[in-house]
């Protein structure tokens, strides 16, 4: 008995089968669970599933057949305290806590969705200054086909050196992806020098994962 995804592209033409999952069922009259995995590709819009009894004596039958997404989830953090950046650049998340899909990669800091769906995002951060800065904006980016925008963004003002040390600040957005949307953080400035903390690995955190 066996089971495998069929693709098809916004146009329903076909694409590609993935590999069938199941086996030889060991009893009769007995309900028996199959199950598996399957990566579509990135410009799937439909998929069927196809269900199949091989030549075998006797009737199979199926019930309760379901499809769903898999998990597609991050967690990034610094490995060092972001201390020389200039106004603009990415956040340099360069560790991972966990990344179910393998979509942030830590050489751009960036995270790519690998399937259309609504994602949440999230990005924590503890932030100083080494020299009085002026006008500090956290910003979460998405790139879109190269069109570029901000999902959300919030502005803390002025940090100023020896005012008590670190501020914690904490941003969130959520947002309907395409396949190959691209989404990072991102910190602006007017002057100084802001600087983040990334010595504790729970400091600075960068999180996102698919809902639906």
């Amino acid at each position: 008995v066996k089971a495998n995804l069929r693709c098809y592209d916004a146009g329903k033409a076909y694409l590609s089968r993935d590999q069938p999952c199941g086996g030889t069922l060991t009893s009769t009259n007995v309900w028996e669970r199959l199950s598996g995995l399957a990566e579509a590709p990135t410009n799937a819009a439909f998929c069927r599933v196809n269900l199949t009894r091989q030549a075998s004596a006797g009737d199979a039958y199926f019930d309760d057949v379901s499809v769903g997404l898999g998990t597609v989830a991050f967690s990034a953090r610094l490995t060092a305290d972001a201390s020389s950046l200039s106004t603009g650049d990415v956040v340099p998340f360069a560790g991972e806590d966990y990344d179910r899909g393998a979509n942030f990669d830590t050489s751009a800091k960036k995270f790519t969705a690998p399937n259309q769906g609504l994602y949440k995002f999230a990005a924590t951060m503890v932030i100083g200054a080494s020299s009085n800065a002026k006008d500090v904006t956290v910003l979460i980016k998405k790139d879109s086909a190269s069109s570029v925008s901000t999902l959300k963004e919030l502005n803390i003002e002025d940090i100023a050196t020896g005012d008590g040390g670190y501020t914690s600040v904490t941003i969130q957005a959520g947002a309907e992806l395409k396949a190959g949307d691209v989404v990072w953080v991102a910190l602006t400035f007017a002057s100084g020098q802001p600087v983040i903390e990334g010595s504790a690995t729970s400091a600075t955190s960068f999180t996102g994962e698919l809902i639906r």
